[in-house]
């Protein structure tokens, strides 16, 4: 089951965070891989993120991320604290769980004409909080170990 998360300033309604989470249990690792696509902001302040957890111990699994909601390939790599750069393809789960973003995602931001900068769609859903189920504590160790959004969440 994919998880949304959607928050905006209410004023103007500009986005604060929009991440999508999907986690499975994986019979070959005997434990749980989790996905999760996080945009953050609008115009030149907006980041992205696209991380894969292969495990449920956040601080010893290992962590492959890039720095876009689609990327091809993941750029880094971490285990614990310590974080490296590689380049390696995505695997088949990471762009079943890509693909399925593509819906929700479309539905409550448009990109500009470049494909460059997000923004919040004039009929996209309320904002949606996290459930408990949420990922919260992986949320809080990606911040600790790789986290390009301006916006501190949680």
């Amino acid at each position: 089951m994919m998880q949304l998360v959607f928050q905006t300033q209410k004023e103007r309604r500009q986005l604060l965070i929009f991440a999508l989470h999907q986690a499975y249990f994986d019979k070959a690792l005997k434990s749980f891989l989790h996905h999760l696509v996080i945009i953050s902001g609008e115009g030149q302040h907006q980041t992205e993120a696209y991380y894969r957890i292969g495990g449920s111990d956040f601080t010893k699994a290992t962590i492959l991320f890039a720095e876009s909601n689609h990327p091809d390939f993941f750029d880094h790599s971490a285990t614990g604290m310590r974080v490296g750069r590689l380049r390696t393809e995505l695997p088949d789960d990471s762009k079943l769980f890509l693909s399925e973003t593509l819906t929700p995602l479309s539905a409550n931001l448009s990109v500009d004409e470049f494909g460059e900068f997000w923004s919040v769609r004039p009929d996209a859903s309320s904002d949606v909080a996290p459930t408990p189920q949420f990922p919260m504590p992986l949320v809080k160790h990606l911040q600790r170990i790789h986290w390009p959004h301006n916006y501190k969440w949680g």
